[in-house]
C-alpha cells in the first residue's frame, strides 16, 4: 500500500467520546475517516464509501456488532474489507465470537493512543487474528446458537409490536368511525329550523347512532318549575306525558358543572328521589343524563326553549373553532 494512497476508514460507534478520540488519532493523511453512530447507519455508509477498514463497537444500539460483521462480509463489494472489533469487553469468549463472525482483529478499550494507529496499520498490511483450529468448530456452534436465540427474541418482539400496532390501528378506526358519526349528527342538527325539530332529530339520532332503546328530551317549564317530556323515543306517549320532574336550578347546575353528560350504572345510587321514582316507573337499569344548553357565564345557562325559530348561535359550528364552548354533544 503506497504511502500517498488515501485510506478510507469507517468507525461505527454509538459512544460520542470514543468517536472523538479515534477521530483525533486518525485526523491526518493518509486516513479519511467516516463515522456512524448505529449499525444500520454504518452498513449504509459502508456500501456508499467502500472503506478499506472498519473499526466497530460490538455493543451497538440497533444491531450487535457480530451480526453486522456477518452482514458486511456477506456483501461481495465489502467481502475483503478489514473489520476490527473495538470493545470494552476483554474476555476470551467475546474475542472468539467476534473473530468467528467475520472480524479480522480484536482491540480492547480503553484505547492506547500511543499504539492505536500502529495496530491499525498492522491489520491493513495483512495481520489477522485467528482462532485455533481445534476450538473453531465449537465457537462457531455457540455463535450460531446465539444468533438463533437472538433471532427468536427479535421475532417475539416483532410479533408483540405487530399486535400492538394492530390494536392501535383498530382503536384509530373505531375513533374515526365515532368521529364520522358525530360529524353526521352535528350536520343533521345544524339543518334543523326549530327547537322542536332539533329535539326530535337529536333524540332519534341518539337512539339510532348510539343504539339506545329509549331516549327522552326534557323541557324546562319555568312557570311550574318542573321538567316535562317534550319528545321521546321508545316510551309510550301516554306514559311520557304523565312524567314530570321537579326542576331545582342549583341542583342541576351543580350536577352539570363540570360535565354536560353523566352516566349512571345503578339508578339506586341516584340521590334525587323524584328522578329515582321515574326511573323505577320506566324499569331503567342504567341511563345517561345530559344537559343541552349553551354556557353563557359561570353558573348560568341558556336553555333551548319552545320557540319556532332556532338561533344559529346555539348550534356548534363545524368550521369556526371559536365557539367550542357552545356544546351540544360531548
Amino acid at each position: 500500500m503506497g504511502n500517498k494512497e488515501t485510506i478510507r476508514v469507517l468507525h461505527i460507534e454509538d459512544d460520542k467520546a470514543s468517536r472523538i478520540l479515534v477521530g483525533k488519532i486518525l485526523d491526518h493523511p493518509p486516513f479519511q475517516l467516516y463515522e456512524a453512530a448505529t449499525g444500520l447507519e454504518g452498513l449504509q455508509l459502508a456500501r456508499a464509501v467502500l472503506p478499506m477498514l472498519i473499526i466497530m463497537d460490538l455493543n451497538l444500539p440497533d444491531i450487535s456488532g457480530t451480526e453486522l460483521a456477518v452482514k458486511i462480509k456477506s456483501l461481495p463489494e465489502l467481502k475483503q474489507t478489514v473489520i476490527i472489533a473495538l470493545t470494552g469487553a476483554k474476555d476470551p469468549h467475546t474475542r472468539d465470537i467476534s473473530l468467528v463472525s467475520g472480524c479480522d482483529g480484536f482491540l480492547s478499550k480503553p484505547i492506547d493512543i500511543n499504539r492505536f494507529e500502529q495496530r491499525i496499520r498492522e491489520f491493513l498490511e495483512g495481520k489477522r487474528e485467528l482462532i485455533e483450529e481445534h476450538r473453531k468448530a465449537g465457537v462457531q456452534q455457540r455463535f450460531q446458537e446465539a444468533l438463533v436465540d437472538h433471532l427468536t427474541i427479535k421475532i417475539q418482539q416483532l410479533q408483540s409490536a405487530n399486535q400492538l400496532l394492530n390494536k392501535r390501528g383498530q382503536q384509530l378506526r373505531t375513533y374515526s368511525k365515532k368521529l364520522e358519526m358525530l360529524l353526521e349528527v352535528l350536520h343533521n342538527l345544524q339543518m334543523c329550523q326549530s327547537t322542536n325539530e332539533l329535539k326530535a332529530v337529536l333524540v332519534e339520532e341518539v337512539c339510532s347512532k348510539l343504539q339506545f332503546q329509549r331516549c327522552a328530551f326534557l323541557n324546562i317549564n319555568h312557570d311550574l318549575m318542573r321538567l316535562e317530556v317534550g319528545y321521546a323515543h321508545g316510551v309510550d306517549r301516554e306514559l311520557w306525558q304523565k312524567l314530570t320532574l321537579p326542576y331545582e336550578m342549583p341542583v342541576f347546575l351543580d350536577l352539570f358543572r363540570d360535565h354536560p353528560v353523566h352516566f349512571f350504572s345503578n339508578p339506586r345510587k341516584v340521590n334525587n328521589p323524584a328522578i329515582a321514582r321515574i326511573l323505577e316507573q320506566l324499569h331503567v337499569q342504567q341511563f345517561v343524563f345530559g344537559m343541552l344548553a349553551v354556557p353563557l357565564r359561570q353558573n348560568t345557562w341558556l336553555e333551548l326553549g319552545n320557540e319556532d325559530d332556532l338561533s344559529l348561535e346555539t348550534m356548534p359550528s363545524l368550521i369556526d373553532r371559536n365557539d367550542v364552548d357552545k356544546t351540544i354533544i360531548e
